[in-house]
């Protein structure tokens, strides 16, 4: 019975830790970075964020050449998905192989890695949604 009420205080107590990690991350764009947060522990490693970028690029590559073409990958500056309307449609970006994909999304880790320990952890996260809130009129990529 003492087993039984301590597995069961074990599993409420971790499903707590879980769901008060989820409420704790950043909202809007911030939360594409923490998507990458492969062991759900709050922080992102550099090698969590590549393997989602990784995978993020072959869902988008539709036909596997390897390159993201005008109808596969994302419309910088245009918008995003249906609220996007007729200027996502007119707009398509250029071509971009793997390799710049994922180099372009790694600069962006490292921008956002301000202590520069290869981890990205909320505060750094957060800290970043609000600078480019602040910087350039430009239109700017999606995060990865």
């Amino acid at each position: 019975m003492n087993r039984c009420l301590v597995a069961i205080a074990l599993g409420v107590a971790a499903t707590g830790t879980a769901a008060t990690a989820q409420d704790a991350a950043p909202r809007g764009r911030g939360m594409s970075v923490m998507r990458a947060d492969a062991n759900g522990d709050g922080i992102v490693t550099r090698a969590e964020f590549q393997a989602d970028v990784d995978a993020r690029f072959a869902r988008m590559d539709r036909n596997g050449d390897g390159v993201l073409g005008p109808d596969e990958g994302p419309r910088w500056g245009r918008g995003r998905g249906a609220e996007a309307g007729a200027d996502a449609q007119a707009a398509p970006s250029p071509s971009m192989t793997r390799d710049q994909f994922r180099e372009r999304a790694m600069r962006r880790f490292d921008r956002l890695d301000t202590n520069r320990d290869g981890r990205l952890e909320q505060a750094e996260i957060a800290a970043g949604q609000n600078q480019r809130g602040q910087s350039a009129s430009a239109p700017q990529p999606p995060d990865y």
